[in-house]
């Protein structure tokens, strides 16, 4: 007859659970993740202060742009810009520091998959 293992083995034991990836943590270069939300947030504040630099050549010049309009709120067009980005990122797990602080491919194609993710997101939602 098999023998019934004793019960003492399964103290401490934790039972297992299902695995869930979306569930699981996964390590987060924070630093990369912060510096990519400042850099997008950035590019929006550049583009309001090149938009007022601009705008008394362009509206003395009109034909030498392709629109006279100055971007609207370009400080939020930046935050919606590093959203999309960081939703990407995140979702396709880019932050990983295997990827950010290892080889430079890894870290080059890494940026571009977030880079075509975005712009899909982005153009999507026009």
């Amino acid at each position: 007859a098999p023998s019934i293992p004793p019960l003492i083995h399964l103290i401490g034991r934790a039972p297992r659970a299902a695995s869930c990836s979306c569930c699981e943590s996964h390590p987060v270069d924070r630093p990369c993740l912060l510096g990519d939300c400042a850099a997008c947030t950035l590019y929006g504040g550049v583009q309001g202060m090149v938009d007022v630099a601009l705008s008394p050549f362009a509206d003395s010049v009109p034909d030498a742009f392709l629109t006279s309009q100055r971007l609207p709120m370009p400080a939020l067009h930046g935050a919606i810009l590093a959203l999309a980005w960081v939703l990407v990122g995140s979702a396709m797990r880019l932050y990983n520091p295997r990827l950010t602080r290892g080889d430079a491919l890894a870290a080059a194609t890494a940026c571009l998959i977030t880079w075509l993710g975005s712009v899909f997101l982005i153009l999507g939602g026009l």
